[in-house]
């Protein structure tokens, strides 16, 4: 039986999602043994300072790629929202799996169900300058602190350390079905580029992973995320720039809103804008953002 290897993060909920891809394509292709390979990455193992200090792009996918570059894997699957904008010349994303929901969410350490009722002073635990800076705008009071880890262990801290609530995503705890365990409330945040969204990355050459990949690929979420993916390339955003982006497509309409903030908060520029077609979405709308800065 021929074996593909797949890479993977280590993490609980890396390893649910590259399932997830195995288990489509093993309804495919049944003759085929998937084997999936783990490894960690530069964001794993720093976990005491924030995304935005450790100041290196791929922190969660170099280690990856490095094994697909060499030919050890044959597919990685990623987080979307964990990929550089601009990748190796040597690879590309060969697969966006239909997406799941893109919310931020509040989970609440205590008794508590809206984001309104905590405290002005509350000690809210993300890792994320883009959530910090969307906290600030509801209260510039709230303590926000850097929390690291996967999901289960930001859990754990936001007990022992006493956080009244933490951000996370949505599709993480749906996921690995945990949402049913906490107290959470959605939050009306713009989301990463590109999250919600598993991808599977192969090299440039591997025609024959790349057919296979196609046959899993949805269409309307790569052509959203592409979007959300050439405004954050254009606005130059990520972990030192705060912005975010969310493409959707209805009745025959895609609408994508954004945007770009300074890493106070003090300058948060807000836009949105429509089309039939997808192309070129995405910056059309950062230059529109970028102009009023």
């Amino acid at each position: 039986m021929k074996i593909i290897k797949v890479a993977s993060r280590k993490s609980i909920l890396a390893l649910k999602q590259t399932q997830i891809v195995v288990d489509m394509l093993k309804k495919i292709y049944p003759n085929i043994q998937f084997e999936i390979v783990t490894i960690d990455t530069l964001g794993d193992k720093n976990l005491n300072n924030k995304l935005s200090q450790i100041g290196s792009k791929g922190l969660f996918t170099q280690e990856i790629e490095d094994m697909l570059i060499k030919g050890e894997v044959s597919m990685a699957v990623h987080s979307l929202k964990d990929i550089p904008t601009q990748l190796n010349k040597n690879l590309q994303i060969s697969a966006y799996i239909k997406r799941d929901t893109n919310k931020d969410i509040m989970i609440f350490a205590k008794n508590c169900s809206n984001i309104y009722d905590l405290p002005q002073n509350a000690k809210i635990g993300t890792s994320s300058i883009r959530r910090e800076v969307q906290l600030k705008k509801i209260s510039p009071n709230f303590e926000i602190c850097n929390i690291r880890g996967n999901i289960q262990t930001r859990l754990k801290k936001m007990k022992e350390e006493n956080f009244d609530a933490i951000v996370l995503a949505k599709a993480g705890l749906k996921r690995l079905d945990m949402l049913k365990d906490v107290n959470y409330q959605e939050l009306p945040f713009i989301s990463a580029s590109g999250q919600g969204c598993i991808c599977v990355e192969t090299t440039s050459g591997n025609k024959e992973i790349i057919s296979m990949l196609e046959k899993i690929n949805d269409k309307t979420t790569m052509e959203c995320v592409i979007q959300e993916r050439e405004f954050l390339d254009y606005i130059g955003g990520g972990c030192h720039s705060p912005s975010g982006a969310y493409c959707t497509k209805k009745d025959d309409i895609y609408k994508i809103i954004g945007f770009k903030s300074d890493i106070d908060g003090t300058s948060f520029i807000y836009d949105e804008q429509i089309s039939q077609t997808p192309e070129s979405l995405g910056i059309t709308l950062a230059k529109k953002i970028m102009s009023k800065i």
